[in-house]
């Protein structure tokens, strides 16, 4: 029956028209992507680099350009129609993620008061404490997940997911940071940035 429907009745009358094609203009949407990082006092901050440097011009003691709080920056977006908001933690890689309940604990409160998709990312990677236990990618997603996160992003690790990808034929093995995020949460629930 497929077979027939895919490729026709063989003998039977074409009686359907061709639908005429139709171009529709892509969907536009602002997602508002916030770095995120703890100034020198220890308070998370929204900052912007130029070239990697979050810090004030200048001579003598340069601060960390802080360009308001990251709940606050989110929710004043999310009142004016961002379509997303995308919260980067950019110093992650220094630290032990799980450990960082600031993060955990701004997600907290822009889900709240903030009704759009929240994406975090940073440090969304398997990685060993100082104390020796081990963590995996999953688990750290888990964390975000919980605290409010509707989507995870993931940076570093997605090109060495990519790497072993391409490595291995073409197959995953299931075991990278994007299989088994998405194997729990669904293809949606992930993102990559590089």
């Amino acid at each position: 029956i497929l077979a027939n429907w895919l490729g026709g009745c063989p003998g039977a009358p074409d009686t359907a028209a061709a639908p005429e094609p139709t171009c529709l203009p892509l969907a536009k949407r602002v997602i508002a992507c916030l770095d995120v990082r703890s100034n020198d006092a220890g308070d998370l901050v929204v900052t912007k680099g130029d070239q990697y440097d979050v810090r004030e011009a200048g001579d003598g003691e340069r601060q960390v350009r802080n360009l308001g709080k990251p709940v606050a920056l989110a929710e004043r977006y999310y009142e004016e129609g961002a379509d997303e908001i995308a919260f980067l933690n950019i110093t992650a890689f220094r630290s032990v993620v799980l450990g960082d309940q600031p993060m955990l604990e701004l997600l907290r409160k822009a889900a709240e008061t903030v009704f759009v998709p929240l994406t975090v990312g940073g440090g969304i990677r398997s990685y060993t404490d100082e104390a020796g236990k081990s963590y995996s990618a999953l688990e750290v997603a888990d964390a975000y997940f919980r605290a409010g996160a509707d989507k995870i992003s993931i940076g570093s690790d997605a090109v060495d997911a990519a790497r072993a990808f391409y490595a291995g034929g073409k197959k995953g093995d299931g075991t990278s940071s994007i299989e088994t995020i998405s194997k729990k949460y669904g293809r949606q629930a992930g993102v990559v940035s590089v």
